[in-house]
């Protein structure tokens, strides 16, 4: 009877660090992206193209740095990115196609 309640306290105390934890990192990364939508690029982007959420790009920026791997298709969002944003800075429109990711 006492092993089952140290085990219900133990998991108790796991699940309250893990939600901890949890918070921390989304504390962590909302700081990340905040600091990062702060930074002249960004500054200069919010300037440059009037209907662009900054927030929004810096979050998937972060969020495409933090993936492990993946380099070829890091490389490809960073040139359509780089390309629907100069297109939008001059006015045009970026005609951003399905990409079909496929692997083992």
């Amino acid at each position: 009877r006492g092993l089952a309640a140290r085990g219900r306290g133990l998991a108790a105390r796991a699940r309250a660090r893990s939600e901890a934890g949890r918070a921390a990192a989304a504390s962590a990364r909302t700081a990340e992206v905040a600091a990062r939508a702060r930074s002249p690029a960004y500054r200069d982007l919010r300037r440059r193209c009037s209907g662009l959420d900054v927030e929004a790009l810096a979050t998937v920026d972060t969020e495409l740095e933090a993936l492990v791997g993946l380099a070829p298709l890091k490389a490809l969002c960073a040139s359509l990115r780089r390309d629907a944003l100069a297109r939008s800075a001059v006015g045009d429109t970026a005609d951003v196609r399905c990409v079909l990711i496929s692997g083992a």
